[in-house]
Parts: C-alpha cells; sequence; structure tokens
C-alpha cells in the first residue's frame, strides 16, 4: 500500500518543471527576490492542495500529467500579476531557465526533496485548517483553506485517510462568556463610570499630578475630553484643541498619566496634565493616530519622533500605523527598539508579520507570525499595545476555519514579539457583547479592553492564564477612552 503521506512522483516531476520558471515569472512581476520565490512556493503548495483532483481530471480526458496543474497554477498567477496592477503580465510555464539558479528561501535543494517540503506544508496545512475547523465539516474547512483560485472543496491528496476532527477551539483560543461577568476591583477606576453633570475645573487652572485616564466625548457640546485623577475627582482639557473629543485615541494619554497628545490636519498639540499648558507642534503632522514610546518620546510619523527632553524631532523610519505602544517601562526609560505588527498583504503575498526596529542604527528584523492560531489572523484594528519585550497585544478581524457553533467579528490576539508566535486568541461577539476596543495591560497576565454597546461601555479585564473574563468597570456613554499604564507604580 502506498504511504499516505509519500510525495507522489508525479508531483516531483513537476516541481521539477514548474517551480523554476514560475520563480522567474515572480521576480519578473515583483522585482524582489524574496518575495518571488515565497509567491512561487505559496501557489505550489496550492496545486499541491488539489492535485488528487487535478490528476484525477488529467487522468479522465487522456490529458498529460501535469496540464490541470498548468491552468490552475496560471490562474492563480494572473490573479496575483492583476492585484499589483500588470493584468498582461504573461505566464510561460515552458520558459525553462538556463541553470538551476540558487535559491535564498532554502538552499539549492535536491528536487525530490524541493518538492517534498512543499507536499508536507500543504499537508500540514490542510491538518491544522481540518483541526481548526471544528463543528463545521471537512468540507468547509477546505473551502476556507484557500481563499483564491475558486473552489478550493476537494480533497488535495489522493486516498488520503480522513482526519480527526477536533469538537472545540484550538489551544490557546476562547470565546468571551456572554453572561454575566465576576466584578474585579482596580484601584483609581470607579466601578460605575459616567461623565461628569457640571463642567469640572479646568486644566489650565488646576493641574493634576497625574491621571489615571481620559474620556473624550462626541455627543456634548464642543467635544471635550474630561481627565480622572486617582482620588477621583475631574479635570476639564480647557487647553486641548477643538473637537479633542473626537480626537482621542486609546493610547493617547502618556505612560505615566501626566501629558495628553492629539493629531490634528495641522499638526500636533501636546497637553501637560501637570501644568495644564498646551504646546503645538505644527510640523509634526500625524500619519495616524500618535504612538507615545515611552514618557519621554512620542510618534507622530517615520520622519517626526519627538524627544521631549530635548524638544527635538528626529527620523524614526517608521510611522505609528502599526508601531507598538510599549507598557511596562519604569521612569525615565527610553524606547530604542520599537516593534510593529505589520499586516498581511502588504506587500501582496508577504504573510502577518513583526517587526523589530532600531532607533540607533535603524536597521530591522522581520519575523512572520507563527503558530496554528495564526491562520486565524485577519487585518489588524486599532493600536497595539505591548507588555515589556515578551507580549503584544492586538484587535483584528477574524479569518481562516471558524467553528461554526462559535460567533466571532473580532478577536484580540497576543503575539510574541521575539518569536512571532500567536499564543493567545479571544473570540468577541460584537453583536452580542458590543465592538471591543484595547485599552492596554493591568498587569502580565491581564490585559484591558473596553465592550461598546447601545450607548454605553464595560471596561472589562482578560485573564490569559485563568481564561476568565471579568467586569472592571460599567460606562453610561460611549466616547472613546484613554488609560496610563497600570503596569507602573
Amino acid at each position: 500500500m502506498r504511504d499516505q503521506s509519500a510525495t507522489p512522483a508525479e508531483f516531483v516531476s513537476y516541481v521539477d518543471r514548474r517551480l523554476r520558471p514560475l520563480e522567474m515569472a515572480a521576480l519578473r512581476l515583483t522585482g524582489d527576490e524574496a518575495q518571488a520565490e515565497r509567491m512561487a512556493r505559496e501557489l505550489m503548495t496550492l496545486a499541491a492542495l488539489r492535485w488528487g483532483r487535478m490528476a484525477r481530471a488529467d487522468a479522465r480526458h487522456e490529458l498529460p500529467a501535469g496540464a490541470s496543474a498548468d491552468v490552475y497554477v496560471t490562474k492563480l498567477f494572473h490573479q496575483e500579476a492583476a492585484e499589483l496592477g500588470y493584468p498582461q503580465m504573461v505566464l510561460n510555464l515552458e520558459n525553462v531557465p538556463v541553470s538551476r539558479r540558487r535559491t535564498r528561501l532554502a538552499g539549492q535543494l535536491p528536487v525530490d526533496e524541493e518538492a517534498a517540503l512543499l507536499w508536507d506544508g500543504a499537508r500540514r496545512r490542510l491538518r491544522r485548517r481540518l483541526v481548526i475547523g471544528a463543528g463545521a465539516g471537512a468540507i468547509l474547512a477546505l473551502l476556507a483553506l484557500c481563499r483564491r483560485g475558486g473552489d478550493e472543496s476537494n480533497q488535495p491528496l489522493e486516498e488520503t485517510t480522513p482526519l480527526a476532527v477536533s469538537t472545540g477551539l484550538p489551544a490557546g483560543a476562547q470565546a468571551m462568556p456572554t453572561g454575566v461577568l465576576n466584578a474585579r476591583n482596580i484601584q483609581g477606576v470607579p466601578e460605575k463610570l459616567s461623565l461628569p453633570t457640571e463642567m469640572p475645573p479646568a486644566i489650565s487652572a488646576s493641574p493634576l499630578p497625574r491621571a489615571i485616564l481620559l474620556i473624550g466625548s462626541t455627543v456634548l457640546a464642543g467635544e471635550p475630553v474630561f481627565a480622572l485623577a486617582d482620588n477621583g475627582t475631574w479635570r476639564h482639557l480647557d487647553t486641548a484643541p477643538r473637537g479633542a473629543g473626537t480626537l482621542l485615541a486609546p493610547n493617547s494619554l502618556s505612560p505615566d498619566g501626566k501629558v495628553a497628545v492629539f493629531g490634528v490636519a495641522t499638526g500636533s498639540v501636546l497637553v501637560d496634565l501637570t501644568t495644564g499648558a498646551q504646546q503645538v507642534l505644527p510640523e509634526a503632522v500625524p500619519s495616524a493616530r500618535p504612538v507615545w514610546l515611552s514618557e519621554q518620546q512620542v510618534l507622530f510619523s517615520s520622519a517626526a519622533l519627538l524627544d521631549r527632553v530635548s524638544g527635538k524631532l528626529g527620523i524614526a523610519g517608521a510611522g505609528p500605523e502599526n508601531t507598538v505602544t510599549p507598557r511596562l517601562r519604569e521612569s525615565g526609560d527610553r524606547t530604542n527598539v520599537m516593534i510593529e505588527l505589520l499586516p498581511a498583504g502588504q506587500p501582496l503575498t508577504a504573510p502577518a508579520r513583526v517587526r523589530r526596529w532600531s532607533l540607533i542604527d535603524r536597521t530591522s528584523v522581520t519575523i512572520p507570525l507563527s503558530g496554528p492560531l495564526s491562520d486565524l489572523v485577519g487585518p489588524w484594528e486599532g493600536p497595539a499595545i505591548g507588555f515589556g519585550d515578551d507580549r503584544v497585544a492586538r484587535l483584528c478581524r477574524p479569518t481562516g476555519a471558524i467553528p461554526a457553533s462559535v460567533r466571532v467579528s473580532w478577536m484580540v490576539v497576543v503575539v510574541s514579539p521575539k518569536t512571532g508566535e500567536v499564543a493567545r486568541l479571544l473570540m468577541i461577539d460584537s453583536a452580542a457583547l458590543g465592538v471591543p476596543v484595547l485599552l492596554g495591560w493591568e498587569s502580565e497576565r491581564r490585559l484591558l479592553l473596553t465592550l461598546a454597546a447601545r450607548g454605553g461601555q464595560e471596561i472589562v479585564s482578560w485573564d490569559l492564564s485563568g481564561e476568565t473574563v471579568s467586569r472592571v468597570s460599567q460606562a453610561d456613554f460611549a466616547g472613546t477612552l484613554s488609560m496610563r499604564d497600570l503596569t507602573r507604580v
């Protein structure tokens, strides 16, 4: 009996004949060798996933071995070319390179080993999708396997024994409960949170030592921002720019709770809560909401990194769109290495990944997301917030094979920035629970977020190790919240 995991000889022959022409065409399309090799192997893996059906089609229609695969791979390549803006790009799989080129990604491998790697990768990909797709059935899991190239519902491996299907979520993933949550108290955060009924004292007339959180209103006249101190007293940020309530972001408050930052169309504005003073930076026009890298550093754009000690703007090399707001920084600490969570598809064939960017020599190291849970990570949304160098959290939209029994519209993703491994997922049904916004870390194992629904919101704490979610506070408004770094004393 044939070993079900063995690479078919016909697929080995196909890889030998088609991988190099495919690589060369991808290189002409992308202009980047590493990206071209990733694209070629991705398309070959997709061919491996359909190999059983395509081989049977060739035999049924008395076609040469690999003919159906040629049609399929050419279709996928033309889709990639059209998305990159080159719909007229032609793929000629008969164009054999003069010599076998050494590859960057895998080194120069014998063709049987290279084909085996692709075949084994396809099998792992199938197995992972089937296990994750519990309750959806094998056919739905296979449909979710490939989002390109039409119907992918057929078994890629001929005569493959069906895989066992799990009945629950994959390890490390959990669905947020929809029932009543247990209460959890955080010092300085009231159990019931309401906007002041009367205008509180102005920050310019009565400064604060620091704030535990900011609240931005989008419904009150003038769209004000209020600051809540540890002792429960409120202040009105009268020196904030007009309409600041709509400008407030979850990471607008500095880690030490002493300064608020607002990005406006004509520049940026800092409000010092300890003095009430306003600092206008017309040259710091943000490309996204500003990001605090430390209490001394604010990132506005790749060309505008503010050093608050010197008052100078420097070059960062990367903008705030995907940059992580660090937590667990001691007073006076400075960030020398920025961490970014980069989205999939930018460039087109790139996976979601972590990039560590040095502010000293402006060099970077990039690693793709990894682990079984990484297949579920979709487009990133909102700010990314890190805990030291060990954990980074960010919201995303789900993708991949989600069990049919789980209703999920958002996910909180926890990633190790050192390895790229997706360690934990919290799945949220916004129809039942509200739209989530990430606030920050309460401690090494607890993550804070809000859930906004029906004109109000809840602050909840997710215990990553205990896998529980607790209610911290209930707010009777839907405005934006921004909290200081609670991991600091």
